[in-house]
């Protein structure tokens, strides 16, 4: 038998060009494998000296058990809000079994072999072709999609390997709000800072009074500086500020179209920008207004002592 089992192997193997069965004797190696390891095939033998001469045969082979292979990088997935993820699981020597995808939190099973069992269509299962890989796709990552899901190979009993996925909420905010008081003429410099983003944004664009900021158009003196990373930075940069640059101020990372989900749609930040006219030493463009006054009120009060000719602060 094991003669057999070696020449049906090599031929096949030979077939696919891998190895030259005219350069390759026969084992005499004696072989005495339990039950459990054996398996029923077919299989065509070939001449020798001859390519089309073949003759089919079927035989116990050698199954060897699934491998399911471990690595320690691959426990803990993180992904982000609104991204696409795939976690994978490599198994050797599957033979006929299947593989599953079960959630943990509710014991769902999710797909088995390429078969979908749930409603969810961002759930789906592949085994790209040629490969000992199958992955558990899930589109549109949200975050109550955090949590253990296990791969299994329907061995008996099964065995499986449990992936922890770890979804992270993108964070997009812009320095010195809410509110930020700069004196007229002044140099404004607003800075959007996005972290755990859904992947590189396109670009970062910027709205005024929910009108999109022209670099080019009548106002002038208006520029931007964009990079991008695992931390996403964009300067809005405008020169001389005038009483007309006074309110909100959005910074929104832009992706593709067909990327334009409800979670891209949210990543968005405010600022409420006061241009004062006037010498006002308090009002400089250094930070929260929070450290420097308590108030929109406090300050507007400042104004009018300012005006007067006095003040009482207490």
């Amino acid at each position: 038998m094991s003669g057999k089992t070696w020449l049906t192997v090599t031929i096949i193997l030979a077939k696919l060009g891998l190895l030259d069965m005219k350069e390759r004797p026969f084992s005499s190696q004696v072989l005495t494998p339990s039950k459990e390891s054996l398996k029923l095939v077919t299989a065509f033998r070939f001449n020798r000296n001859s390519e089309t001469d073949a003759l089919a045969s079927t035989e116990f082979v050698l199954d060897s058990e699934p491998v399911i292979q471990k690595s320690g990088s691959h426990w803990t997935v993180w992904s982000v809000c609104g991204e696409d993820i795939r976690l994978s699981c490599s198994i050797s020597s599957l033979g006929n079994r299947t593989v599953s995808w079960v959630r943990y939190r509710d014991i769902h099973l999710l797909t088995a072999g390429k078969d979908s069992y749930t409603d969810d269509k961002r759930f789906s299962a592949h085994h790209p072709i040629m490969t000992n890989t199958w992955q558990l796709r899930i589109k549109n990552v949200t975050h109550s999609d955090a949590g253990y899901y296990e791969c299994q190979v329907s061995t008996t009993p099964p065995i499986g390997h449990k992936i922890q996925l770890s979804v992270v909420e993108p964070e997009v905010s812009i320095l010195g709000g809410p509110d930020l008081f700069i004196n007229a003429g002044s140099f404004i410099n607003l800075t959007c800072v996005a972290n755990f983003l859904p992947g590189l944004p396109l670009d970062v664009d910027w709205f005024h009074e929910k009108e999109k900021v022209s670099f080019s158009g009548p106002r002038g003196g208006v520029s931007s500086i964009v990079e991008k990373g695992p931390q996403t930075v964009s300067q809005l940069l405008v020169q001389s500020a005038r009483v007309s640059d006074s309110g909100s101020y959005m910074c929104q990372p832009t992706y593709p179209a067909n990327r334009h989900r409800s979670t891209m749609v949210q990543l968005k930040s405010f600022i409420t920008i006061h241009i004062l006219e006037g010498e006002f030493p308090a009002a400089i463009q250094e930070g929260p207004i929070s450290s420097r006054v308590s108030s929109l009120a406090l300050l507007v009060s400042l104004a009018l002592a300012w005006k007067g000719g006095s003040a009482d602060i207490r």
